[in-house]
């Protein structure tokens, strides 16, 4: 009974998210990013998901779901994983973070560069400016 109202709670927090926070910034695919798919290609997402969702529609939720995903986002950082559902994960986080709360954002903009600067430019160098643009 628990599992299906958690499974239930999760598929609302999500259409609540695509309808309402999603059109802000644009980041995520409605149609690619359902509760499943994100659950297993990227737990940290899926957290993240939750906690911004948490937010505005379970505050009393909030909370638990922001130290969860504080807590993923240093393991994150210290295993050195790296993936496109990261990366969203993070601006997910850094969209929806609490005003004073420096210590997670530095981390989110240091993994956020090591990650563009190890995988997206591998091979950066002897390219030319003009070369990186229509790389792009």
């Amino acid at each position: 009974m628990l599992c299906r109202f958690v499974e239930h709670a999760a598929d609302l927090n999500f259409r609540r998210f695509f309808l309402r926070l999603n059109p802000f910034i644009c980041l995520f695919d409605p149609v690619l990013h359902s509760v499943d798919h994100v659950r297993k290609s990227c737990p940290f997402l899926f957290t993240c998901i939750i906690m911004a969702g948490c937010k505005f529609w379970k505050p009393h939720l909030y909370p638990a779901c922001q130290q969860l995903a504080h807590d993923t986002c240093v393991k994150v950082f210290a295993n050195g994983v790296k993936s496109i559902g990261i990366v969203q994960s993070f601006a997910c986080m850094t969209y929806w973070k609490e005003p004073d709360d420096q210590v997670c954002l530095f981390l989110i903009w240091l993994t956020l560069m090591i990650v563009i600067l190890t995988d997206h430019f591998p091979r950066i160098h002897g390219r030319t400016l003009a070369m990186l643009v229509v790389w792009r």
